[in-house]
């Protein structure tokens, strides 16, 4: 690194620790964060994820991380021609790469004045929420086995798939130990998430302390973004998920669309107000051990460390135990997304058809206006001749195109 060079903030994640609703608030203040000097070279989600994470992923699992080389050389070119001194790169996706990964981005971006920054929640509450997060791509594991084969008390295949990619996401003092194996001097910032949006400093303030900026400038989301549902609603998803079978396989394209978007998004998430789902009672006291193991680790490494540890270590877990969803629970649950499935499609066809008449009479007063204009034009007049070649030709060629798609079809 130079004198006076400029700074890249990586904000790696970890996953379900507000990085959605912090990335919408940067997206929205683009234009104001760089009057303010800041940056964010490959832009939202989706350019982060196309321009850096895909790339990244493609590569290692080719088992050849040179071939994003090119993805994190662009990077650093877009960095180094900009006019602005600091970037932001937001991908929650990053925190889970594996250190040869790490390395390269951190390599290729040795010139400038690097940080990563971390975003973290207790596990007693990511837990929950990873397990939803997995139910929305297709799991079909059930939350109490999920959780215990966190915490190393189940012992099945796909489970302890899904164990090691949770540590590999949320154990934060294993993220800066890969983030740190090209450098092991990287500044890391990790920012401990207060659990209510009402209590200051928020995560917007402690994000923009780490960056140097005015929290006033980010615009503030007025709902939540990613909403949980409840474990209900969970729980018909996941049952949903079983049925389909090997039908809409695709979780990034048939799936996302018909089941994700289509019913968890805009039939669970937009009305849940079920039970929410918390940590079993018997793991939340390993799970306090396990977050304030993190935050020594990271202490210890020598990672600045934001917002309140005594609370975060003991977090308020809302209600008494976790409570299993009944049957009828569930059953009331999937008739309350077929209603509201219902709806939905009710009005997405009312306003089809209201499109049809609207194209209908748009067509209409077309023809009308093109009869008007016929009979205005006199027989003999210049006019009246061009009107009557034009719909020679028009005739001509429909014809034709006709003959021609009866010749292909035959």
């Amino acid at each position: 690194m130079t004198p006076n060079a400029k700074v890249v903030f990586l904000h790696v994640g970890c996953r379900k620790s507000g990085t959605t609703t912090l990335q919408l608030g940067l997206r929205l203040a683009a234009d104001t964060l760089r009057e303010a000097g800041v940056e964010q070279p490959l832009g939202a989600r989706g350019g982060t994820m196309k321009g850096l994470v895909d790339p990244l992923r493609s590569a290692v699992a080719a088992g050849d991380i040179s071939l994003a080389r090119p993805a994190v050389t662009r990077l650093a070119a877009l960095v180094r021609e900009s006019p602005y001194d600091r970037h932001i790169v937001s991908l929650e996706a990053l925190a889970e790469m594996p250190a040869e990964a790490t390395s390269l981005v951190v390599e290729a971006l040795r010139e400038f004045d690097t940080q990563v920054i971390v975003t973290l929640r207790p596990w007693a509450f990511t837990i929950p929420s990873e397990w939803q997060q997995l139910v929305k791509s297709r799991f079909t594991g059930d939350y109490v086995g999920y959780a215990q084969a966190i915490a190393g008390r189940a012992d099945t295949s796909e489970l302890a798939c899904q164990s090691d990619a949770f540590h590999r996401r949320q154990d934060v003092a294993d993220v800066v130990t890969r983030w740190r194996a090209a450098d092991p001097g990287l500044p890391v910032h990790v920012i401990l998430v207060p659990q209510g949006r009402e209590t200051r400093p928020d995560l917007y303030d402690l994000f923009c302390q780490v960056v140097g900026l005015d929290p006033r400038l980010l615009v503030v989301p007025d709902r939540v973004v990613n909403p949980s549902i409840s474990h209900a609603d969970a729980e018909v998803l996941r049952l949903l998920n079983d049925a389909l079978g090997d039908k809409l396989a695709n979780t990034r394209g048939n799936y996302r669309y018909s089941v994700r978007n289509w019913i968890a998004v805009n039939a669970m998430m937009r009305g849940s107000s079920g039970t929410k789902i918390r940590l079993p009672h018997e793991l939340e006291e390993w799970a306090t051990r396990e977050t304030a193991r993190q935050v020594a680790e990271v202490r210890d490494h020598g990672c600045e460390v934001l917002g309140d540890a005594e609370g975060f270590a003991s977090p308020r877990l809302r209600g008494d135990d976790f409570v299993p969803a009944t049957d009828a629970e569930v059953a009331e649950a999937a008739a309350a997304v077929l209603a509201n499935l219902a709806q939905r499609h009710d009005r997405q066809r009312r306003q089809e058809r209201r499109r049809t008449k609207q194209l209908a009479r748009k067509r209409a007063r077309k023809r009308a206006r093109t009869r008007q204009a016929r009979a205005a034009a006199p027989t003999g007049s210049p006019a009246g001749r061009a009107a009557r070649t034009v719909r020679s030709l028009r005739g001509r060629a429909a014809t034709r195109l006709r003959n021609l798609r009866r010749r292909a079809g035959s």
